[in-house]
């Protein structure tokens, strides 16, 4: 009797200290942030990227820039001579929406210092454009994480705890204008159908939010990315 409660008591620390490992995140954009009125006011790549190295690259120094707008599963791109946006490049960015992604890859050389000869660099970075204001989940952020810890980490058992500790699920929902969350999917998946279904079933079942909303006072939807495993490794 004893023998078998010191296993059981075992079995239980190792599945409390396992859990405890399990980290999760939530965010509204993948990417720096940028707002439909940087998009549409951008003069220049410093008003797109925050900290451009602007006085680093110099004018000379410019082979190409290439605006990439990923929007509606489609992908437009417009090119240019340096760091100065011009006419096709504004336009482009002007017809940018909440949710589209946008990237920019800037084509650059510079003298090698070993070599001294010139030798050609790419500099890449991605923009999520973003409502004003972020959709917040009602309540404080404990009450968030009680309901996450409640609802999912403690209904998974240790298989699917070393399954997210080595690939972490990804999910990605929406929280619509009203503040309801909806159309729940999975860019990364388990292969245990009955944890995805804890999860679907779960976030959609999330208390209301408050929407994400603009300058003008009105609210809009907005998507979250929710990932649950050893996030950041």
């Amino acid at each position: 009797m004893i023998k078998h409660l010191v296993i059981l008591l075992s079995v239980l620390l190792s599945f409390n200290l396992y859990s405890q490992d399990i980290s999760h995140s939530i965010s509204g954009s993948q990417g720096q942030e940028f707002t439909l009125d940087q998009a549409k006011n951008a003069i220049s790549l410093s008003d797109i990227k925050t900290g451009y190295p602007s006085s680093w690259i110099s004018a000379e120094d410019y082979q190409n820039t290439e605006i990439v707008l990923f929007q509606d599963n489609q992908q437009f791109a417009a090119n240019g001579d340096n760091d100065i946006l011009n006419a096709d490049q504004k336009a482009l960015l002007s017809k940018a929406t909440l949710g589209s992604t946008i990237v920019v890859n800037v084509n650059y050389s510079k003298l090698n210092d070993i070599t001294r000869e010139n030798q050609s660099y790419t500099m890449s970075f991605a923009l999520s454009v973003t409502p004003d204001l972020h959709a917040q989940y009602e309540g404080s952020t404990s009450s968030y994480e009680e309901y996450i810890n409640q609802k999912i980490i403690h209904q998974m058992d240790q298989e699917d705890i070393s399954q997210v500790l080595k690939t972490p699920i990804e999910v990605i929902f929406t929280v619509n204008d009203l503040g309801k969350v909806e159309n729940v999917r999975f860019d990364i998946e388990s292969d245990n159908p009955r944890l995805n279904k804890i999860i679907v079933d779960e976030i959609s079942n999330m208390p209301k939010w408050k929407p994400a909303s603009m300058n003008d006072g009105s609210t809009v939807a907005q998507d979250f990315y929710f990932t649950i495993g050893n996030v950041g490794c």
